[in-house]
């Protein structure tokens, strides 16, 4: 079963997305909040969306939020968030592992979050991330996860010729949750990382999923 889950589990989840989908649709308001691979420059990004070519040896990227429209306070207490190599640039780039932000970590809060590498290899990396019942406010510079990297020599060899995606989002499997009881439980944000040109994999089930942000919202207000 892709990315580990097994039948009987998805079955679950998707029983309880469609339920929390029916509960919360009517609500959802436009995303605010974007999410991109690093910082933006020029119109032909590589995948550090740099102005200069893929280096050798292990590098890294961090996911960065922006916000794009209204400010307001999210309450953030906990996200899913998985990362593909789609399959047209396999032969281009090699996963490393994913790691939480040493710096402007989105879920730094007084009593320390929970970062847990849920799946690691080659291809995709799954986070699974939670605070310790605090909330906290996505501002732009926030960041969500530290990504390593290495290009192949194909990759290398590729350098500024083509403006194709290395990485993409699985939406599907990325959500973030709000603890505030007076907003929406999904908390939510483009993936579409405006400034580079390539097509998502197809979306896969989140772990946590709404069904899942909606029961720990729960444990925790009880």
């Amino acid at each position: 079963m892709e990315n580990g889950m097994g039948v009987e589990k998805m079955k679950r989840f998707v029983l309880g997305l469609g339920v929390a989908g029916l509960l919360l649709a009517p609500s959802i308001a436009s995303a605010a909040l974007q999410l991109d691979f690093g910082s933006k420059h020029g119109n032909a990004p590589t995948l550090a969306n740099s102005d200069t070519p893929g280096a050798a040896g292990q590098q890294a990227i961090d996911l960065i939020f922006t916000e794009t429209g209204a400010t307001e306070n999210e309450g953030l207490f906990a996200y899913d968030l998985l990362v593909n190599v789609p399959s047209s640039a396999r032969n281009l780039i090699t996963l490393n592992g994913v790691e939480k932000p040493t710096s402007d970590f989105v879920l730094d809060v007084p009593a320390g979050a929970t970062f847990s590498v849920a799946e690691s290899d080659a291809n995709h990396v799954l986070v699974n991330v939670s605070s310790n019942n605090e909330l906290a406010d996505i501002t732009t510079g926030k960041k969500a996860a530290h990504i390593l990297y290495t290009l192949t020599p194909a990759g290398l060899a590729q350098g500024l010729t083509s403006p194709m995606q290395l990485l993409t989002f699985d939406a599907g499997s990325t959500v973030f949750g709000s603890g505030d009881p007076l907003r929406d439980v999904n908390i939510v944000v483009d993936l579409t990382d405006a400034g580079v040109v390539g097509v998502p994999e197809p979306a896969s089930l989140s772990l946590l999923g709404l069904a899942g942000l909606l029961a720990l919202r729960r444990r925790r207000t009880a």
